[in-house]
């Protein structure tokens, strides 16, 4: 009865509508869980299931104390706004639950404790959108993003399965475990009795956050009551055995044994007032990807842990989109100095991407200038690795006012070379 419940017969929960895409709730059968999970699933504007239209897809993974639905409004609506003003492609998105027992989160890993929640997505979730969805079932058309222990899974997931997804994006994501024995540590014993500590997983969001981790990395079902191995001990010491084994989820420990050819386009952030104390942890992520020479993309924003959301969500959806271009007009062999590609479309209105390819990883500098030679938009710095690059000008000026028509200059600037492109703006 159970594996009836699939997108044939769905069971329809909810559904919002802004505009003419939707975002539905439906169930499907996990072989990894053994059980039916709710999935919500984003369709865009002009959407037909009979359609000939295949679409990207992003799998967005919530946090610990979330589910489904979580965070859907905001996420929603930067998806329409985006996509109506040509900023983004249509996108199809898929957010599934992967909430579970007995504490606040899975963190999307497998676990004796939890369940396979890695395979789940990797083996159950991403064949069943493939399956019936009008997705494009290619790794260059999708990618992973998430929030919190949702974007701990998609550093996890990502790094762990590099052929499956072309891109990752992860908000306010705890990325070096070491750190665990500072201020979460202050934390944790603040919110028990003791010492000797008698840790009580529902006591506080900072002990409920351990255990949850502890349940991902380091079940133990030998050890009751709440079969897990914590990494502090009854009398708040660090348990360097248990920490150790945390630090290989790590993303950069996960990435160093990626081949650097499958290494994704990765994209962070975390808000400075972090009340996870999640900031520094990025910024050692930072430090670490510099030191690899792994090209990414951080950004630092005055916020708390989840408070800026709705204005994130439209910087990581931009990288998302331009991230998953397509290969199929890709050069072979690549050529030796930065090649510029004709934009696509020309004339546009209102969006237009600029196409270029890299010999090799390199710092890049994509700026849009009017026919007098005034800079109109700043569109991307940072680090590309080699290969096909697309950055989308949605025809707004770096206040974000909409440019008249006329004709427009893209200036790419690398060590590798420079290229230019003329943008025709019809309206």
């Amino acid at each position: 009865m159970k594996r009836m419940l699939t997108a044939c017969a769905i069971l329809l929960v909810a559904q919002v509508a802004l505009g003419a895409s939707t975002l539905t709730y439906v169930s499907f059968y996990s072989p990894s869980l053994g059980a039916n999970r709710m999935v919500g699933v984003y369709l865009p504007n002009g959407y037909n299931p009979a359609g000939s239209q295949r679409y990207p897809v992003i799998y967005y993974l919530h946090g610990f104390w979330d589910d489904q639905t979580s965070n859907s409004t905001d996420l929603k609506g930067a998806l329409d706004e985006l996509i109506g003003s040509g900023a983004i492609r249509p996108v199809i998105v898929i957010k599934p639950s992967g909430a579970g027992g007995p504490f606040a989160g899975t963190a999307w890993a497998n676990s004796a404790l939890y369940g396979r929640y890695e395979d789940y997505v990797v083996s159950d979730l991403v064949p069943w959108a493939d399956g019936h969805y009008l997705t494009i079932a290619d790794r260059h058309k999708r990618a992973l993003m998430g929030h919190s222990g949702g974007a701990i899974g998609t550093f996890t997931i990502g790094f762990t399965h590099p052929e499956l997804f072309q891109a990752v994006a992860a908000h306010s994501a705890f990325t070096n475990w070491d750190r665990i024995r500072g201020d979460i540590r202050t934390q944790l014993l603040a919110e028990n009795a003791g010492p000797p500590y008698d840790y009580n997983p529902y006591g506080g969001m900072y002990t409920q956050a351990v255990f949850s981790l502890a349940g991902a990395y380091t079940p133990n079902l030998s050890n009751p009551p709440y079969q897990v191995d914590l990494p502090f001990d009854s009398w708040g010491g660090v348990v360097e055995s248990v920490v150790t084994r945390w630090k290989t989820h790590n993303p950069d420990v996960l990435l160093a044994g990626v081949s650097p050819g499958l290494w994704p386009a990765i994209y962070f952030d975390c808000g400075t007032m972090d009340e996870f104390y999640m900031h520094q942890t990025n910024l050692d992520l930072v430090a670490s990807f510099n030191t690899m020479g792994v090209p990414h993309t951080f950004e630092s924003y005055v916020g708390h842990h989840a408070d800026m959301l709705a204005q994130r969500y439209r910087i990581s959806l931009r990288f998302l989109d331009a991230a998953m271009i397509t290969t199929d007009v890709l050069p072979l062999p690549l050529p030796k100095q930065l090649a510029m590609l004709p934009n696509s479309p020309d004339p546009f209105n209102p969006s237009t991407d600029i196409r270029y390819v890299l010999p090799q990883q390199a710092p890049v500098t994509v700026t849009v200038y009017d026919a007098r030679g005034r800079r109109v938009r700043d569109l991307y710095f940072g680090e590309q690795g080699a290969g096909l690059h697309g950055v989308r000008w949605d025809g707004k000026d770096n206040q974000g006012t909409s440019s008249p028509s006329g004709m427009y200059i893209a200036r790419v600037e690398s060590p590798t070379g420079r290229g230019s492109e003329k943008l025709t703006l019809l309206k």
